[in-house]
């Protein structure tokens, strides 16, 4: 024990000399934000700076101690560590993007932007009506004459997360909004921090910033407000695990379940996971280089288990089908490329 404790003291110097590196830096930091233009109301301009500092403070102060210390320690870190912090690093970097932007409440804006002022924040209150004070899901009277309740609820609102409204009072819709959306996003960062660990068999911080690159990537940032899209985006990395279980282990029920949580939260962009997993599993024959005969094993896996994970879903999907097909949309021709870019 004697001989640990200069040691011990040797590695406390180290550590506070580097957070008097970086305390500098944090000051220098929040000095060079306070005069950024976007920054308009006070509590941005102390918010945004001290947290961006003291997020990438810390960040440097783990990566040096990662460096400096013994690493068949750091490698003994659980499944759950590296998933967990990246979900949670993935929640704070989302609020920091969202008070830069001057979101409430750093700001004095909100997310009701765009379509979901005018159509999801609405439809989500009605849900939440319905499922606290009653209702019927299939057909809704409150639309002009009455229209069939079912592709509403289909692409806006069957995610099961929208179930957390019902914990905010209605004055309150527009933050159990926000709430579920950095939930998906530190869900997202989260599963795909999961996803790496399983398939490449790393417990590092590359998995962290990899999941950190997913969960914060430009189509989040610009597309946070279609908050029924970000489903797919969460359980994707997921619905990848599964797939690459099903194909090493044979373990059909990960699989079925995740892709029918997919197809069932939001159709439109469960559509394109499907498309997604398809030229996975082209990706996963080129990777493995496997014979003839285990490609068709692997065919068969992958058919029967997307056909029972989308079979699960037809109870929703077959009647909003049918019903879109009374719609305007449908029908319509695919445009030009050129007309498009």
């Amino acid at each position: 024990m004697e001989e640990k404790k200069p040691e011990s003291r040797l590695k406390a110097a180290q550590y506070g000399f580097l957070a008097l590196i970086f305390l500098a830096l944090t000051l220098l930091l929040f000095l060079g934000f306070r005069t950024d233009k976007a920054l308009t109301t006070s509590l941005q301009k102390i918010v945004f700076p001290l947290g961006i500092s003291l997020l990438l403070s810390g960040l440097v102060t783990l990566l040096f101690y990662i460096q400096l210390d013994d690493r068949k320690e750091v490698a003994k870190k659980g499944p759950l560590f590296y998933p967990v912090f990246s979900g949670v690093l993935a929640v704070v970097c989302m609020f920091l993007a969202l008070s830069y932007m001057g979101v409430y409440p750093v700001g004095e804006k909100s997310t009701m932007i765009v379509d979901m002022h005018h159509q999801y924040a609405p439809l989500l209150s009605h849900l939440k009506d319905r499922i606290l004070h009653g209702g019927g899901f299939l057909y809704d009277f409150e639309v002009g004459l009455g229209v069939s309740f079912l592709p509403l609820f289909g692409y806006y609102l069957s995610s099961p997360l929208n179930l957390l409204l019902c914990l905010f009072p209605d004055s309150m819709l527009t933050d159990g909004i926000l709430v579920i959306t950095l939930i998906k996003v530190g869900l997202a960062a989260a599963f795909f921090a999961a996803c790496l660990q399983y398939i490449y068999h790393r417990r590092d911080l590359s998995v962290v910033a990899c999941s950190l690159m997913y969960a914060m990537m430009m189509y989040t940032l610009a597309y946070f407000w279609n908050i029924m899209w970000l489903d797919v985006v969460m359980i994707l990395p997921l619905v990848v695990m599964c797939f690459e279980k099903l194909m090493r282990e044979g373990k059909y029920l990960p699989y079925i379940l995740t892709l029918a949580y997919a197809l069932y939260a939001n159709y439109y962009i469960g559509f394109m996971l499907c498309l997604f997993m398809v030229l996975y599993f082209l990706f996963y024959l080129l990777r493995r280089r496997r014979t003839l005969d285990r490609v068709g094993k692997s065919f068969l896996r992958f058919a029967v288990g997307s056909l029972i994970g989308g079979g699960l879903v037809m109870f929703l999907l077959l009647p909003v089908a049918a019903a879109l097909g009374d719609t305007s949309a449908a029908g319509g021709s695919m445009p030009e490329i050129t007309n498009n870019f």
